[in-house]
């Protein structure tokens, strides 16, 4: 029934993955609109989009929905929203993100009293002693996800109860609208139709 009428093919699927058909500001925009629009407390919604946000920031590539639905749940919140969450992670951002993580987790290990070298590993330096990069990306990841997390919460939080305020206001003035002009028009029949003491004083003078 939703399946597409000329199905796309494997490059197009890759191309969608990496460059989404319509941009990425179209699907950002839509994927904010499905979490506005999602029935839910306020609160509940922004702490399922914040844990799928702080979920990429882990350098745990392929659990990221598996870790963000687990932990929502825990949390009694909306699975799908994130889901949505976890789209902060693409292959534009993974590469930003890595860095970051690495950067960070050395800077604290070496405040921790650890010697870490910032020098890129090779595969074979990898294969062997896969600490050097996983550690101090998971360390990082953990703490800007946690950054990453309360961030979230506070302008999601924000964003959704202003949108909410303002949906039920514009929602409030069409009803008035529309019982304003219901009156309207039960005055203008009340005004057009004779009552009974017209049709009497007519006949009297008649």
């Amino acid at each position: 029934m939703f399946r597409r009428r000329n199905p796309l093919t494997r490059l197009s699927q890759l191309r969608g993955v990496i460059w989404p058909e319509r941009g990425f500001r179209r699907l950002f925009a839509y994927l904010m609109q499905r979490v506005v629009r999602t029935p839910g407390s306020t609160s509940s919604i922004a702490v399922s989009l914040s844990f799928g946000v702080a979920i990429s920031f882990t350098p745990f590539i392929g659990f990221h929905l598996i870790l963000a639905a687990v932990l929502t749940s825990l949390a009694r919140g909306n699975v799908l929203v994130s889901a949505i969450g976890t789209f902060i992670g693409n292959p534009w951002t993974f590469p930003l993100i890595w860095y970051a993580d690495y950067e960070l987790g050395i800077f604290i290990l070496r405040i921790l009293g650890f010697d870490f070298s910032q020098q890129l590993l090779s595969l074979d330096q990898f294969s062997s002693h896969p600490t050097d990069l996983l550690l101090p990306l998971t360390l990082g990841g953990f703490v800007l996800g946690a950054i990453s997390w309360f961030t979230t919460y506070g302008a999601a939080y924000w964003a959704i109860d202003a949108w909410r305020q303002h949906r039920a206001k514009r929602i409030m003035e069409a009803k008035l609208r529309r019982a304003q002009a219901t009156r309207g028009t039960g005055a203008d029949k009340t005004h057009d139709t004779p009552t009974k003491f017209d049709q009497k004083t007519d006949q009297d003078t008649k």
